[in-house]
């Protein structure tokens, strides 16, 4: 059995805290009425204790029930294939028919990549992908965006000078005194 994260709430602590994957795996032991290794049977006592270890904040019995109830569900091996080739499915509808972009793709790496990570560093293994990786990623994001603004600046001061000049209106410039005489305040 795997439990399959339905759905992702921000407002659920267990949702958006960085070990969710843990949080989800625990909380499927506790459903199988399992022990740890040292013989302690997994419940809400101990499930709680752990998610406080964590650092998950203030966790209750009712942020158990209710996580597991709206937002996990236990799959067996044969769903886990059938949502990963759906999955696989909508990133190739999503690329049909489309011309190549490099912003997507990017997107798409940086995505997978950090959720391999915390997928694989939450299982215990290695993550597959070198942190080197993930980081040039962000930074080729980070130059691109950089260099996406810079254009429309660009681009919308061309427009305001080009309709500047399009309308062709005369600007009163304001006149010109040239022998002033400076007096000095006391």
């Amino acid at each position: 059995m795997a439990v399959l994260a339905i759905k992702s709430e921000q407002r659920c602590k267990l949702c958006s805290h960085v070990r969710r994957t843990d949080i989800d795996a625990l909380l499927e032991r506790r459903s199988n009425l399992e022990e740890d290794s040292a013989g302690n049977r997994i419940n809400a006592v101990y499930v709680i204790a752990q998610l406080r270890d964590w650092g998950v904040v203030n966790p209750t019995e009712e942020n158990l029930k209710s996580h597991w109830r709206k937002h996990c569900e236990k799959i067996t091996g044969t769903d886990v294939e059938l949502v990963q080739t759906a999955a696989l499915e909508a990133v190739a509808q999503m690329r049909e028919g489309s011309h190549p972009d490099i912003n997507f793709d990017l997107d798409m790496l940086w995505k997978i990549g950090v959720a391999e990570i915390m997928d694989r560093v939450a299982r215990g293994l290695p993550s597959g992908l070198s942190p080197d990786l993930v980081l040039k990623i962000a930074a080729e994001k980070g130059r691109r965006q950089h260099n996406e603004t810079q254009d429309e600046l660009m681009r919308t001061l061309v427009g305001g000078v080009g309709l500047a000049l399009s309308q062709r209106q005369q600007v009163e410039l304001p006149e010109v005194v040239e022998d002033a005489e400076v007096k000095e305040l006391a």
